[in-house]
């Protein structure tokens, strides 16, 4: 049992300290629009279409095209090159 209470508790205080986006209907049509304009994955177009909904400018990725601009507001970064 302290294994699954060790989880929980960082799970809690990771709740606290960061917000946590839901997927919702909006997340869920931003992302296919994002996956189909710019040829995105499945997973990266969810990814991106949290950060647009929630008004970020950088998105850092070591997975997707750097330095490419998404709708004119969103920025992604790969933070190792």
């Amino acid at each position: 049992m302290g294994f699954k209470n060790d989880i929980y508790s960082l799970l809690q205080n990771l709740r606290k300290k960061y917000f946590i986006n839901k997927i919702d209907f909006e997340s869920v049509i931003q992302s296919n629009l994002v996956r189909k304009k710019y040829a995105i994955s499945f997973w990266d177009s969810h990814i991106i279409a949290s950060a647009l909904i929630n008004n970020c400018s950088v998105l850092y990725s070591e997975d997707m095209q750097n330095n490419q601009i998404i709708e004119n507001k969103l920025k992604i970064s790969n933070p190792f090159l």
